[in-house]
């Protein structure tokens, strides 16, 4: 089957979510809101690849994938790379090697500085194929279970969960009552977070003396662009009819971030924090906390979770995580300790003292 590929750079995006071309396919590599993000990327370039695009002989795209510009950040060291953010290639098309046709064009645009975040285990397969990638798992995380949400979560995997879902909201209903009644005779957890809607100037100047040791330094210009540009909006009938045509997240019942700072006795920043809520899920997307403020960001995370109906908090933080899961103050049924999984670019030596955040690469957009 002969196809054919298009490229879309950062500075092409506006007006490609506004052609005919993407207003009439049946399928479309990205979102518009999400299209308009990586316009608004201050780490992006023009001339930075988005998306190339795969089109059979009928001019039907087939397959896609999307990169995220970044740039690696670590103690004074600046190097342009990305991160592969989105692969798709129809049912009909698979078994022909787009897939690894896509991710090395991708990969080769951006010298094979990639990173990856967020894929699936039969993904892996391909990219070891590849050559040029190995995996990278730092210290682990956790997951708090506060709330039975097994209709919303087991249907994500398809096969006989997607086939029950109904009975699954049934026994998430029983369930809850049982679970609620738990949570009532529970003491309410001291919160001393003050919310704020975009990160401050005062912010700013805490996490820029605390993020030496990240490897991406998202300063508070970075972190102001993903709140006010989300990949994800509350759904509208307009958002739906293009969510149906996007295999990736774009609209959901409820989408959020918050910022929050814990302060000392005296008035003084100790933390600063800043999380995504979307439906009944909860997890960070940045936390520079000192160690005296652990505490006080856990419960003020509880106290949010149990004010806002949700059902999970995720937390890769380290310090964090390792306090959540001994903490009496905790409100969960249920604690899973998780690692987060990423695959690094061979050119890439990560120094070991280094971090990532929860939200680095496309996951706090999602």
């Amino acid at each position: 089957m002969a196809f054919t590929t298009r490229h879309v750079y950062v500075g092409e995006l506006p007006d490609y979510i506004n052609s005919e071309a993407y207003q009439r396919s049946a399928v479309v590599p990205i979102s518009p809101h999400r299209a308009l993000s990586h316009a608004h990327n201050p780490r992006a370039r023009p001339s930075d690849l988005a998306l190339i695009l795969v089109f059979d002989a009928q001019e039907t795209l087939v397959a896609y994938i999307g990169a995220l510009p970044e740039t690696y950040c670590y103690r004074g060291t600046a190097r342009r790379m990305a991160w592969l953010s989105c692969m798709w290639v129809s049912p009909d098309a698979r078994g022909q090697g787009l897939a690894s046709r896509l991710l090395l064009g991708m990969s080769d645009h951006y010298g094979r500085e990639v990173f990856v975040t967020g894929f699936t285990p039969e993904s892996i397969v391909l990219y070891n194929r590849l050559g040029f990638f190995r995996e990278y798992n730092p210290p682990g995380g956790v997951r708090g279970y506060l709330r039975p949400n097994f209709a919303d979560i087991l249907p994500v995997k398809g096969g006989i969960w997607a086939k029950i879902k109904p009975f699954l909201r049934v026994v998430d209903q029983c369930a809850g009552v049982l679970n609620g009644l738990r949570l009532a005779l529970r003491a309410k957890p001291t919160a001393s977070g003050e919310f704020s809607a975009e990160i401050t100037a005062e912010m700013a100047a805490f996490i820029q003396q605390h993020h030496t040791n990240e490897y991406l330094q998202r300063s508070a210009t970075e972190l102001n662009w993903m709140l006010q540009y989300p990949w994800v909006l509350p759904a509208t009938p307009e958002r739906q009819r293009t969510a149906a045509r996007y295999y990736f997240s774009s609209v959901a019942r409820v989408f959020q971030y918050r910022a929050f700072v814990t302060r000392s006795a005296a008035g003084q920043l100790q933390s600063v924090v800043v999380f995504c809520h979307r439906d009944r899920v909860l997890k960070l997307v940045s936390a520079h906390v000192l160690p005296d403020a652990i505490p006080a960001v856990a419960r003020t995370l509880y106290r949010y979770a149990l004010e806002h109906d949700i059902a999970t908090l995720t937390v890769f933080h380290t310090e964090l995580a390792a306090f959540i899961q001994t903490d009496a103050q905790a409100p969960f049924f249920h604690q899973r300790p998780l690692r987060n999984r990423y695959l690094i670019s061979t050119n890439f030596d990560l120094p070991p003292d280094g971090i990532f955040q929860d939200g680095d690469g496309d996951a706090g957009f999602t």
